[in-house]
């Protein structure tokens, strides 16, 4: 009798588990829903604005916002995790009044080291411009980057904060507002000749404007109190609640943007522009590999109830790789066979010199999602101090690595330090650590993937010695790899029978990929035995 008893409690916890996990999945994917549509707006105002900026202008862009960037994360207190978890246990306590008061707090502190990061840069602004960007007449511009470093925290902040208020449609809804206003305004201000400024007042006006719609949102549903009494102890409680998750965003960015800023003392900027273009191709395969963390969600709850740490969850970052690979690879790989056709199109023969570094920066994705995943694992087993030495760790090899390759050779040499090292030395890290937790992981059908993509990638490469019209190019590449693929990675059994139905389950949550994901899996069950 116990042990049938036991049986069914496991059993109960599972489904509850399983059950929080699905609703957590539907919130989160009206975010990847918001972040998915908010990034197709902002692609089209990034192309039209580099093209308008020209590379030399946009280099400067990036240079400003590197440096705008790197102030901004030092000086966020990250409090959107700590109302993550304070306000949803306050909403269930029905103390209403405390809730608001959390968001009061979380306003407050947000603008006052925002207003303190943005007096301290103005004053610093021209020693910043003179000798960090090499940039003295573009004091103006800086500012009004460091004028953004404001609007973003209380962006930041209050977007994390209608998330904990179940408010991920609201929070989805601001990214739209955020980056619509923001193309808006700065495609007509380049266009009407006020350039790098123009652009950089368009994206602090659409951070305003999402802002004071997030800020409206909060207020409707729980009225915002400002208690100045105990907020230094409600401040600490928030600084160490998340203390170990900053120190990592803290490191990972500053060793990101910094090596921009450093990269400019070394070429000029225009070739930062087109340093600047290749980085924007990560936005793809970011949305890709969210929506499938996404959709790993329920099965997370469910199997760190069965063993927290052990080989289920294990099998998990296993199957989150593989699924990764599944998708993004023929993705990356595509768009590096045709980087220079599509930087061409898209941004105009002036940044050409961009191709290079696109198709590193792009081969450079495989590897790192064994790092972002082993994130994940080591956090959803509650250990993000782990998270923290790991980064640190990376971050001082990467900067290690960055000051002479980067000196020695340029922009192939910062892409070897931060997209190489950078993600084979957290790969290694949270695998080995895995590994000794009790997991296994099976690489065989993972290298089956890429087995699955070297034929057609292949064929596309001789392709372009054709010669063909760009957008003939583009087509036919497609058509051949959409046809090919598939039935590879069913013969070379990359996927097979038993996988489908789980992959299917899977891809049913996920906002956009699903349906991609579905019609492959359609069409590669054809051909597996």
């Amino acid at each position: 009798m116990p042990d049938k008893k036991n049986r069914k409690e496991g059993a109960a916890k599972q489904s509850s588990a399983k059950e929080l996990g699905v609703r957590t999945a539907r919130a989160a994917s009206l975010l990847i829903s918001g972040r998915f549509v908010s990034i197709i707006i902002s692609a089209a105002m990034f192309i039209i604005v580099a093209r308008l900026l020209q590379p030399h202008n946009y280099g400067i862009y990036v240079l400003i916002m590197s440096a705008a960037t790197i102030i901004s994360t030092i000086g966020n207190p990250n409090i959107g995790n700590y109302l993550k978890e304070r306000i949803p246990r306050l909403a269930a306590q029905k103390k209403t009044a405390e809730a608001g008061t959390a968001l009061g707090d979380a306003f407050l502190i947000s603008l006052c080291i925002g207003a303190a990061l943005l007096i301290i840069s103005v004053i610093f602004g021209n020693t910043i411009s003179t000798y960090f960007l090499k940039a003295p007449n573009y004091n103006f511009a800086l500012d009004l980057g460091f004028i953004s470093v404001l609007a973003s925290l209380l962006y930041s902040t209050f977007n994390d904060a209608l998330i904990s208020i179940n408010k991920s449609g609201g929070a989805a809804f601001a990214s739209i507002v955020h980056s619509t206003i923001q193309a808006v305004t700065s495609v007509s201000l380049v266009f009407m000749g006020f350039g790098i400024i123009g652009a950089l007042s368009g994206f602090t006006i659409g951070l305003v404007f999402a802002f004071i719609f997030e800020l409206y949102i909060a207020n409707k549903t729980h009225p915002i109190r400002f208690a100045v009494k105990g907020m230094a102890k409600r401040f600490a409680e928030a600084i160490n609640f998340s203390k170990y998750l900053t120190f990592s965003g803290v490191i990972s960015s500053i060793v990101s943007n910094f090596s921009t800023i450093y990269l400019s003392f070394f070429v000029l900027p225009s070739i930062i522009g087109d340093y600047g273009i290749a980085q924007k191709a990560l936005s793809a395969i970011d949305v890709i590999t969210g929506s499938i963390a996404l959709a790993l969600i329920p099965m997370f709850s469910e199997a760190k109830q069965r063993s927290p740490s052990g080989p289920d969850a294990g099998k998990l970052f296993y199957y989150s790789i593989y699924l990764s690979l599944l998708v993004a690879t023929p993705i990356v790989l595509f768009i590096s066979i045709f980087s220079h056709v599509l930087i061409v199109l898209l941004f105009s023969a002036s940044y050409a010199g961009a191709t290079l570094y696109m198709q590193l920066i792009m081969l450079s994705i495989p590897i790192s999602i064994f790092g972002a995943y082993g994130v994940n694992f080591v956090i959803g087993i509650g250990e993000p101090g782990k998270v923290m030495k790991y980064t640190l760790i990376t971050g001082l090899v990467s900067v290690a690595a960055m000051v002479p390759l980067t000196m020695y050779f340029g922009v192939v040499g910062t892409i070897a330090a931060i997209f190489y090292i950078g993600n084979i030395i957290p790969g290694m890290l949270y695998v080995k650590y895995i590994l000794r937790r009790g997991a296994k992981l099976n690489l065989s059908k993972i290298s089956r993937v890429i087995l699955a993509n070297a034929v057609p990638a292949i064929a596309l490469s001789a392709m372009l010695l054709l010669n063909l019209q760009p957008i003939l190019e583009l087509v036919l590449g497609a058509i051949i790899y959409l046809a090919i693929y598939p039935i590879l990675a069913a013969k070379f059994g990359a996927i097979e029978v038993k996988d489908i139905a789980l992959i299917k389950e899977s891809g049913d949550k996920l906002p956009f990929v699903g349906g991609i994901l579905n019609a492959f899996l359609n069409y590669a069950a054809a051909f597996t035995s």
